[in-house]
């Protein structure tokens, strides 16, 4: 009984908390912008103002990646974040005057939209957010907690994850708008 009714409110909560893709992409423009004038101040050179900027990005991308998944189909490898989050994105019809688009061709002008707010605003926001030092200091502790090779372990060309996460759902949205 008590599942049942967690199940219940949990699913109140989730329909309370629905929005359409046009208020996600609102929401992430004006996110965008926050984060690029919070780049723009020099505290931002601080560690854990670079870090919640890393988190508040993590967020954005998240919700463009739920944008694409609204229809069910999710990208290869999809993060578990936007899993969750696309069940509260409502898919309303697209319409061109009085023409409503199918089902595929309104996937394809949502990717196509997805795909020209990531490039446009996302990629260059992520491009500025500065990039990971690892001091000397931390090189020699790893050593000594019995790190075989630190110089490899942090060489500077670690991936990012939240970069990979962005190419990951361009390719997607690229390969959506031209299937269609």
């Amino acid at each position: 009984m008590i599942a049942t009714l967690n199940h219940v409110k949990h699913r109140q909560s989730a329909e309370h908390n629905a929005r359409d893709i046009d208020t996600v992409l609102f929401q992430n423009r004006d996110a965008v912008k926050t984060l690029g004038k919070i780049l723009d101040c020099p505290c931002s050179a601080d560690q854990d103002v670079a870090l919640a900027c890393y988190l508040a990005a993590t967020k954005v991308v998240a919700w463009y990646e739920a944008a694409m998944d609204i229809s069910g189909n999710a990208p290869d490898g999809s993060g578990d974040m936007s899993q969750g989050m696309s069940d509260r994105i409502v898919a309303r019809p697209i319409f061109m005057g009085g023409y409503c688009l199918n089902a595929e061709a309104g996937r394809a002008v949502r990717a196509k939209v997805v795909l020209m707010e990531m490039t446009e605003h996302v990629q260059p926001l992520i491009s500025r957010l500065p990039k990971h030092h690892v001091s000397d200091s931390d090189r020699l502790e790893r050593t000594f907690m019995s790190s075989p090779s630190p110089t490899s372990e942090y060489s500077g060309s670690q991936p990012c994850m939240l970069r990979d996460q962005l190419r990951k759902i361009v390719k997607e949205a690229d390969n959506v708008s031209r299937a269609a």
